[in-house]
């Protein structure tokens, strides 16, 4: 089994990126790589990476 990696420059200024945790019930938090933006005055998320397995 192997594993693919794939790689982006994304300017950070720009888009406000940012490191999220979630907390999960039973199991550990999840960490998140998103951004936050607006569409049509409308909040939206978009995540670009899951750091935690």
């Amino acid at each position: 089994m192997g594993y693919r990696l794939h790689a982006a420059v994304i300017d950070v200024n720009r888009y406000g990126i940012y490191v999220d945790t979630i907390a999960n019930r039973n199991s550990a938090p999840t960490i998140l790589l998103q951004t936050v933006y607006r569409i049509d005055g409308k909040v939206a998320i978009r995540r670009f990476a899951k750091l935690s397995h």
